[in-house]
């Protein structure tokens, strides 16, 4: 584990291949790990579903081992339609428009 300096605080650490590659722009802790950086990299370039659920699960499964902080909050989403919308929820949380159609 290496430790950073940026902006004046210490980040645990080294500047990763995701960050020069644009992803992880939201990484305020500095978290890095090479080798989820690589599954994030083949993550984003896949377009199979079965493939990218399997780099998911063990891109979470490296994440939750490193654990690179701890959520303070959790929030819950609550969503009401009516019996005449089709919506499925997403797993990311998002609603997003063009998913929700009349039936």
């Amino acid at each position: 584990m290496h430790l950073r300096r940026v902006r004046g605080a210490l980040r645990v650490g080294a500047p990763h291949a995701t960050a020069r590659a644009g992803l992880g722009r939201v990484n305020g802790t500095g978290y890095s790990n090479p080798e989820l950086d690589r599954l994030i990299e083949q993550l984003v370039a896949t377009i199979d579903p079965g493939t990218r659920v399997e780099l998911e699960k063990r891109a979470m499964a490296i994440a939750l081992a490193d654990l690179p902080f701890v959520p303070s909050t959790s929030r819950r989403t609550a969503t009401v339609l009516t019996s005449d919308v089709a919506w499925e929820p997403r797993a990311d949380g998002e609603i997003w428009l063009s998913e929700v159609r009349p039936r």
